[in-house]
């Protein structure tokens, strides 16, 4: 995935996101570091979500919502069927998922 307008590469971002810890209620918050939430940036956070039996998340992928740039902006409207569909596998339909994108 590189963007068509700023040429940025998004292959290897699978680790642009950080943990910023849990909720009082024990929800798990994400934060995207990344202008495009790829189906990898969000594949490693259900992966972490599931290694700390965590079970109600939260991903904030503000950057990706608000980026400045057109391609990237087309990428990320193309990724969320793909995003999505990782969502409904059962490896990870047990996770409650809560975005702000």
């Amino acid at each position: 995935m590189i963007c068509t307008v700023c040429q940025t590469n998004y292959h290897f971002q699978r680790n642009s996101w950080r943990f910023e810890g849990c909720s009082e209620n024990g929800e798990g918050i994400y934060i995207v570091e990344s202008h495009v939430f790829t189906p990898d940036i969000l594949q490693a956070i259900l992966e972490h979500a599931i290694q700390n039996e965590t079970v109600v998340i939260s991903v904030d992928a503000y950057l990706a919502e608000y980026t400045e740039c057109e391609g990237c902006q087309r990428l990320n409207i193309q990724l969320n069927k793909e995003r999505h569909a990782l969502l409904n596998l059962p490896k990870y339909e047990k996770i409650i998922y809560y975005d702000s994108f």
